[in-house]
């Protein structure tokens, strides 16, 4: 399967090239950076100090996919919407894991999708999809007389908080008890708060170290306490998920995708 890489020389981007390289089934024919990128020119293999890969890095959404049967992108929120028309126009499938993206990128994902298979995910992580699953299951059986907290453990150099992955615990949580999200999300407690809203759905965003993303969900009632958690050991699990994510996409028809697709039990 020919691949394109989007973003190839962030962390994820370098991850992905590691794993690509080392797969048998997989060849890397795109990869794409910023303009200023010291990486725009060279072989993008020997730029992430590994085997010569054959793809010069481009800036060009249009030729890094060129000849690719899918691409994977964890670049920017800004450059979702060209990149969406590119796979577009090219029949390229394309695997969306750039989250905080505004409502233009949203929309040419859409568009995109009439034309080409894309599949889209906030955390490409099998394992936070199985967690989502399972938190769906015992927030609608334990119902509100168990509160719910969710916690998100993250490197130092995060921006965001509380994580998109903790908002989609949240979210999943909240339709799992028939609950619009903004009514129930409880994100500040500061001070002289009062007693805890019934069906209040709390978050906890801890920041430091090197974690690569730790999610706890705590549902707690009166005589017993139930914790679901999900652990990434490195940005590894990431990637893993977006190849599978990748290897299924390639070949189906146009469409939005998600990883319940991916991971639906094979009949």
């Amino acid at each position: 399967m020919k691949i394109s890489l989007l973003g190839a020389s962030g962390r994820m981007g370098r991850e992905l090239l590691a794993r690509v390289a080392s797969a048998a089934d997989l060849e890397l024919t795109g990869a794409l950076a910023a303009p200023d990128d010291p990486w725009i020119g060279q072989d993008a293999g020997l730029a992430a100090n590994l085997p010569e890969a054959g793809a010069r890095v481009t800036s060009s959404p249009e030729e890094s996919i060129a000849g690719a049967d899918v691409a994977v992108d964890f670049s920017a929120p800004a450059v979702t919407a060209s990149i969406a028309a590119a796979c577009a126009e090219a029949g390229c499938a394309l695997v969306e894991g750039v989250t905080g993206i505004a409502a233009k990128g949203q929309a040419a994902l859409e568009r995109a999708s009439r034309q080409t298979a894309v599949l889209q995910a906030s955390n490409m992580s099998l394992g936070v999809f199985v967690l989502n699953e399972l938190l769906r299951i015992a927030a609608q059986r334990l119902g509100e007389d168990y509160d719910l907290e969710i916690i998100d453990i993250h490197h130092r150099g995060k921006a965001d908080a509380p994580s998109g992955t903790a908002l989609q615990l949240g979210r999943a949580a909240a339709a799992a008890r028939g609950r619009e999200f903004a009514d129930v999300a409880e994100f500040q407690r500061h001070g002289q708060t009062g007693a805890r809203r019934k069906g209040a759905i709390g978050f906890s965003a801890v920041r430091g170290g090197g974690f690569s993303g730790n999610h706890s969900v705590i549902l707690a009632g009166n005589d017993e306490a139930l914790e679901l958690r999900h652990q990434s050991l490195s940005r590894g699990v990431f990637a893993a998920g977006a190849l599978r994510a990748a290897r299924w996409l390639a070949g189906q028809p146009p469409g939005m995708y998600d990883l319940s697709s991916v991971m639906a039990p094979s009949e």
